[in-house]
């Protein structure tokens, strides 16, 4: 069905009248917006955007809109990699304007306020690509179909599209029931998660659409199959060697001890900064609390570091953690026994992640403080585990039965 107009006046209303009264319809939201809010829409990019240009192919992927931890432009790299497949990321811009790598990077103003933008973008996808992997459920055209995943979807379909969503995490998470099975699960608090109940609504509202539509589904992070059980693991992908160190760790008398929550009340930071703010006041760690620091910094952190604390309440690990093995460091989180048995499923071993949860964080850390030698011998084995797992190849591996679908 055209956006804009009803399928019964589609019906009704001849071709050389549709041919006129369609594109007015479609321009009226950005032609509203103008008049309602004149300087956010002068602000708007001026001329068309690039073309949108897949390469050659069997299969020919585009990934978005969202670009969680830059993973859309990983992945498409990694699919790009292999032979008769092209791909690339499709990244509508943050409004927090943190960005990452992508191959298409789309001004929010464009993408959300042109309606001539929504239509060309699906008309290039349509016409280019022949699967689509879309992020959190979160429509790759705003408006353009009313903001309905399940629309937007069909839509996909009718032009013979194949698509597969991947979640992350929060965005398909049951807030109850992580509450239920997690003994240090920060939903519980209104202080550490003030929005909680809204990302149980989002989440309910994806998980329902996912079931609707029962599309091929893609877990980021191995606990998404606590909420998705069909999810297939799709590992993280990272640059291994842009966070490769020479430096070992646990060399210095005083271990440097980093944490960098990208979510402060999800990782347990309070619980971080109270244990490793005294045990830094003992003199036994030097303890570096991580906030505003760019993604490219952060090789430069966790290089100076010797042990990364990650996340101590939500029992999976991602893109943080891989990382900081990459980089040789000695990282401490949280995994439960379920995000463990996807891995071990998969990769055949278990992740070199020394436990450490918001109850056992301080004996976790006295522990590699006591045995120097074991914690690094434990983190020498986190680079080579990135490296078969979290380079991209696994990832590919992963997404290989969709592309050949």
């Amino acid at each position: 069905m055209r956006e804009g107009l009803s399928a019964a006046a589609q019906r009704v209303l001849p071709a050389s009248v549709l041919s006129v009264v369609e594109p007015r319809l479609s321009a009226l939201p950005d032609r509203i917006g103008a008049r309602l809010n004149p300087a956010k829409y002068a602000a708007m990019p001026e001329g068309p955007a690039q073309p949108l240009v897949l390469g050659e192919g069997d299969a020919r992927l585009v990934i978005g809109v969202l670009n969680v931890a830059g993973q859309a432009y990983h992945w498409a790299r990694a699919v790009e990699s292999r032979p008769d497949r092209s791909a690339l990321s499709l990244v509508v811009d943050s409004p927090d304007g943190f960005r990452f790598a992508a191959h298409r990077s789309v001004p929010r103003l464009r993408a959300f306020g042109s309606s001539d933008w929504r239509r060309a973008e699906f008309a290039a996808i349509v016409d280019q690509a022949t699967h689509v992997i879309i992020e959190s459920a979160h429509p790759l055209f705003g408006p353009l179909f009313r903001r309905d995943i399940v629309r937007e979807v069909r839509a996909l379909r009718r032009h013979g599209i194949r698509v597969a969503i991947v979640a992350h995490g929060s965005d398909v998470r049951d807030v109850r029931a992580h509450l239920a099975r997690e003994p240090h699960s920060p939903f519980g608090s209104a202080a550490l998660v003030p929005n909680a109940r809204e990302l149980d609504r989002a989440a309910a509202r994806a998980r329902r659409a996912i079931e609707v539509l029962q599309v091929p589904v893609f877990g980021s992070t191995p606990g998404v199959q606590l909420d998705l059980p069909q999810a297939t693991w799709l590992p993280v992908a990272i640059d291994p060697d842009a966070w490769a160190t020479e430096r070992e760790p646990m060399g210095a008398a005083v271990p440097v001890v980093v944490h960098a929550p990208s979510r402060a009340g999800f990782k347990g930071s309070e619980v971080a900064d109270e244990v490793l703010g005294r045990l830094h006041r003992e003199g036994v760690i030097d303890y570096r609390r991580v906030d505003g620091v760019t993604h490219g910094d952060m090789a430069a952190v966790y290089e100076s570091a010797d042990i990364v604390i990650d996340s101590l309440r939500m029992g999976g690990y991602g893109v943080a953690a891989c990382e900081a093995m990459a980089a040789g460091r000695l990282v401490l989180s949280y995994v439960n026994e379920r995000s463990r048995e996807v891995v071990a499923a998969s990769a055949g071993e278990q992740p070199p992640i020394w436990p450490a949860d918001a109850a056992s964080l301080e004996s976790a850390v006295r522990a590699v403080l006591d045995d120097r030698d074991a914690a690094r011998d434990f983190a020498a084995r986190g680079p080579a585990f990135v490296r078969r797992w979290h380079d991209g190849r696994a990832s590919a591996d992963a997404l290989e039965s969709f592309l050949a679908s």
